[in-house]
C-alpha cells in the first residue's frame, strides 16, 4: 500500500505549504514557494527511502513489474512474463486514435489553450488541466490499458477547445462591429482638429522616464500585440468557422463510431462475428466447442495443458483442470510450461506425460499461439537453460520465428509448439493423438500418449501438497512429480520447499542411515 499512502503524504505536503504562504507574495513569488517545499519534500522521502533500504527495512527492488513497466522501457522490465502480455505494450497512435477518434486531433489543441491560459493565470487551479493531461498522456504512452486515463481529460480538453474558439469568435465579431460603428461616427463628426497646445522644451524635459521592461514582459507584450493585430484576427475568425464547421459535421460520425465501438467491447472474446469468403456472416464460436468438447469427452479429473491464458475458460467452461491460468503467481511454473511448449517433440512429451492427459492451442492465425511464440521462448529462457545466451526480444526473433517467407528458424520448426499449430508440422502420433479440430481450426485439441499413472496419483494425494504448515493450513501449491527429476535441462525447481517439509525429510533420512547402520 506505498502508493496510496505516497499520495496521502503528497496531500498533507499541499495542504502546509497552501496553509503556510503568506498572502501578500505575488503569484510568481508563490510558485517559487510551492516549487521549493516539493523539491524538500521530495528530497526527504529519497533520503528516507535509502536510509531504510541500507537498514534492510526496506527493499527498493521489491516494487512491483507492472509499476516497473510504468517507467522504463516495455521488454525491459526484467519479466518477461509481464512483457508479453497485450496490454502492457506502450500505447501507439492507431490506439490513441482507436479509443479517442475525433478526440485524438482536438484534445492537443485545447492543452495548449490551457496551458496558455497557466502561462499568463498562474493560479493553482488553472494547471490542473495540462498537468492532468500531461500526467494521463505519460501513463498512456507507456501502457496502453491505460489509455482508459485520457478519456476523461480529452473530454475536458475538447470543451476547452471549443468553448474558447466560440468565445473568441464572438469577441472578435463584436469589435469588429464596434470598430465599424466608430468609423460611421467619425465620418460624421467634423473632420476639423481641434488644436491643443504643443508642449514647450522644458515640460517636454520633465516627461516621466518609462521603466525598462523585463525581457518576460517584452515576450508577452510581443505576443499581445501580434495577437490583436486586424490580419491576425481576420485569420483567426476565418480559421475558426472552419474549425467549427468541420467539427459539427464530424459530430453524427463520432456518434455513430461510438455505438460501434460500445457493441465491440461489449462482444464475448471467445465468441465474435466473421465473414466467409463468400461474403456470408457466421458467429465463430470455435474456442466454446472446443472448452465444451472438453467438457463432454473427457475424464472429470483430466488434466489440460494449455498457455495460461486460457486457462480461466478451461477451467469456468470445459470443467477440466488446467496446468496454469491467470492466478499462477510462479514465474518459474508459467516458465516451465513455455519451455515444454518451446522444445523439441521428443523431450516435451517425456515431460507432459507425467502432467497433462491433453494438450489444447491456439490457431487459425490472429492472436494464436504463434505469434505469442516469441515471448513464449523468452520466457522459458529467462529461467536459464543454455538454450539462448539473450532474451532480449530482438534477437529471440531471428531465434525462434518465422520469416516473411513463412518458413520457420531451426529452433521454431524442431519444436512442439510449431508442430501442434502450423499446418507445415506435424506431430508423432505415438506421442500426441490430435482428437479435436473446431470447424475453422481455430482449436486444436490432442490427447497425450502414455500418460504416466504414478505421477498422476501422485499429483492428485493431497499428502504431497508443500502447504505452508505441517496441519495443512497456508497456502498449498502442490509439487512436481518425483519422475520430473530426471529432466531438469526443462523442468527448473519452480516451487520452494517449506522448512517444516525440509525438516521431516532430514529426520526421515537420518532414520534411514541410522536403520541401514543397525
Amino acid at each position: 500500500q506505498l502508493g496510496p499512502m505516497l499520495v496521502f503524504l503528497g496531500f498533507q505536503v499541499l495542504e502546509f505549504t497552501e496553509r503556510t504562504m503568506p498572502k501578500t507574495l505575488r503569484p510568481s513569488d508563490k510558485w517559487t514557494r510551492r516549487f521549493r517545499m516539493y523539491f524538500a519534500a521530495l528530497l526527504v522521502l529519497v533520503v528516507t527511502v535509502q536510509a531504510l533500504s541500507m537498514a534492510g527495512l526496506y527493499n527498493i527492488n521489491g516494487m512491483s513489474v507492472r509499476v516497473k513497466s510504468l517507467f522504463v522501457k516495455h521488454t525491459k522490465t526484467g519479466n518477461p512474463l509481464v512483457d508479453s502480455v497485450a496490454e502492457h505494450q506502450p500505447g501507439s497512435p492507431d490506439s490513441y486514435y482507436r479509443f479517442l477518434h475525433i478526440n485524438y486531433y482536438i484534445a492537443p489543441i485545447g492543452f495548449v489553450c490551457s496551458a496558455v491560459h497557466f502561462m499568463y493565470e498562474g493560479s493553482a487551479g488553472s494547471m490542473f488541466l495540462p498537468l492532468y493531461a500531461a500526467v494521463a498522456y505519460y501513463f498512456a504512452n507507456r501502457m496502453v490499458r491505460l489509455i482508459i486515463f485520457l478519456g476523461p481529460i480529452a473530454a475536458c480538453l475538447v470543451g476547452v477547445c471549443i468553448g474558447y474558439v466560440i468565445e473568441d469568435s464572438i469577441a472578435i465579431a463584436t469589435e469588429m462591429t464596434l470598430e465599424e460603428k466608430d468609423a460611421t461616427a467619425d465620418e460624421d463628426a467634423d473632420a476639423k482638429p481641434a488644436l491643443t497646445p504643443s508642449k514647450s522644451k522644458k515640460d517636454r524635459k520633465k516627461a516621466p522616464v518609462k521603466p525598462t521592461k523585463s525581457l518576460k514582459e517584452m515576450i508577452k507584450g510581443g505576443a499581445h500585440n501580434w495577437w490583436n493585430r486586424s490580419s491576425t484576427k481576420t485569420a483567426r475568425l476565418i480559421c475558426s468557422a472552419l474549425f467549427l464547421t468541420r467539427t459539427a459535421y464530424s459530430v453524427s460520425t463520432f456518434i455513430s463510431y461510438s455505438h460501434q465501438m460500445a457493441q465491440g467491447m461489449s462482444q464475448p472474446s471467445i465468441m465474435f462475428k466473421g465473414q466467409l469468403q463468400t461474403g456470408e456472416t457466421v458467429i465463430v464460436r470455435d474456442y466454446v466447442d472446443a472448452y465444451e468438447w472438453l467438457r463432454d469427452n473427457t475424464a472429470e479429473d483430466a488434466r489440460v495443458m494449455a498457455w495460461w491464458d486460457y486457462g480461466y475458460q478451461i477451467t469456468g467452461i470445459a470443467n477440466r483442470t488446467s496446468i496454469a491460468d491467470g492466478n499462477t503467481w510462479n514465474h518459474e511454473h508459467i516458465a516451465n510450461l513455455a519451455r515444454m511448449l518451446t522444445t523439441d517433440e521428443t523431450k516435451a512429451h517425456k515431460v507432459i506425460r507425467h502432467l497433462a492427459d491433453y494438450v489444447l492451442v491456439w490457431a487459425g492465425g490472429g492472436g494464436d499461439d504463434m505469434a505469442k511464440s516469441p515471448h513464449l521462448f523468452r520466457i522459458g529462457a529467462s529461467i536459464g537453460s543454455g538454450r539462448a545466451t539473450a532474451v532480449d526480444m530482438d534477437k529471440i526473433t531471428s531465434t525462434f520465428g518465422v520469416d516473411r517467407s513463412g518458413r520457420p528458424t531451426p529452433k521454431m520448426a524442431a519444436s512442439l509448439l510449431f508442430k501442434l499449430v502450423s499446418p507445415q508440422g506435424s506431430v508423432d502420433a505415438s506421442r500426441f493423438q490430435e482428437v479435436y479440430s473446431s470447424k475453422y481450426r481455430k482449436v486444436r485439441i490432442y490427447k497425450v500418449v502414455n500418460v504416466d499413472e504414478e505421477s498422476k496419483a501422485w499429483v492428485a494425494n493431497p499428502a504431497n501438497r508443500m502447504c505452508d504448515h505441517e496441519d495443512g493450513s497456508g497456502f498449498c501449491p502442490g509439487a512436481y512429480p518425483p519422475a520430473l527429476k530426471k529432466y531438469p535441462s526443462i523442468i527448473k525447481t519452480a516451487y520452494a520447499v517449506p522448512q517444516w517439509i525440509k525438516d521431516k525429510r532430514a529426520t526421515e533420512q537420518r532414520a534411514t542411515e541410522v536403520k541401514d547402520e543397525l
